[in-house]
């Protein structure tokens, strides 16, 4: 047993790199797990692991999503799926990367027969509820001043009953609300969609430093994207701090407001958007 404690490899995913880099490495299935974001990072913090791993699971008990929000489930209710690398010392990822890798995963759903839409940053909705959410995460690999970096999907396979959360006006949170693939008539088994969206994960992974790679993905955001010309708030720390209409996501991942004072820029990882009301 490894350091991902793997009970199962599903399949290899190949990384096309730019550089060159080309090669393959093991999608790992191992259940339950606490997180498998947390468990690639422990695993790429090993001196004798690869520079890639991935892992899914459908019965995650501890995992983790955007502002501490918990990510678990019980077995057969959610496909969790994280893809990880490790980046030389002085590389760092771009910032758009969250937004890139939220696109890279619409785009794959969709070719897998759910017609999904993304809210920005990187959440995946279906019928303007949430089925899934993204989470990238940066640490420390203590290898020669190394880069461990993760991105972690969850996927929602079957609804389960949760309360709709409120927002700063007290209404719910129309993203939070849940969607599951049942609801768009697909029965599928997680292992199923494991590969094509860790493979879509990689992808964008092999240029998580590329500034202009990243911005090629960005912009492509706006073909899926859910508020795209709707009236909507921007959240920060439960107060709404501006209300406009929504110009789409800009090419360095930042997402654009129209209000009366000029255009909002919102940046990845403090704000949140909600549909106003």
């Amino acid at each position: 047993m490894d350091s991902l404690g793997q009970t199962d490899i599903t399949a290899s995913v190949y990384v096309s790199h730019p550089a060159g880099a080309n090669g393959a490495f093991p999608l790992v299935y191992r259940a339950p797990v606490d997180s498998t974001n947390t468990a690639c990072l422990n695993a790429l913090r090993e001196p004798d692991t690869d520079a890639w791993c991935s892992l899914w699971t459908d019965c995650q008990t501890a995992g983790r999503g955007r502002q501490g929000r918990r990510w678990s489930s019980q077995p057969g209710d959610s496909l969790c799926l994280s893809v990880g690398r490790r980046l030389p010392a002085g590389v760092y990822a771009a910032p758009g990367l969250p937004v890139a890798i939220g696109v890279a995963l619409v785009e794959a759903v969709r070719q897998l027969g759910c017609p999904v839409s993304l809210k920005w940053p990187n959440d995946l909705l279906l019928d303007n509820r949430k089925l899934g959410g993204v989470l990238c995460e940066a640490v420390s690999a203590g290898i020669a001043g190394e880069t461990a970096l993760v991105a972690g999907v969850g996927i929602n396979l079957r609804r389960v009953a949760l309360p709709a959360t409120p927002d700063s006006t007290g209404q719910p949170a129309v993203s939070l609300l849940p969607a599951a693939l049942a609801d768009a008539g697909l029965q599928i088994a997680p292992g199923q969609w494991a590969h094509p969206l860790a493979t879509a994960i990689a992808t964008v992974l092999a240029v998580a430093h590329d500034s202009s790679a990243l911005a090629q993905w960005c912009t492509r955001a706006n073909a899926s994207d859910a508020w795209l010309g709707r009236s909507v708030s921007v959240v920060e720390r439960g107060v709404v701090v501006c209300t406009g209409e929504a110009l789409g996501v800009a090419a360095d991942g930042q997402y654009q407001i129209r209000h009366p004072y000029g255009v909002h820029r919102v940046s990845v990882g403090d704000l949140s958007l909600r549909e106003s009301v």
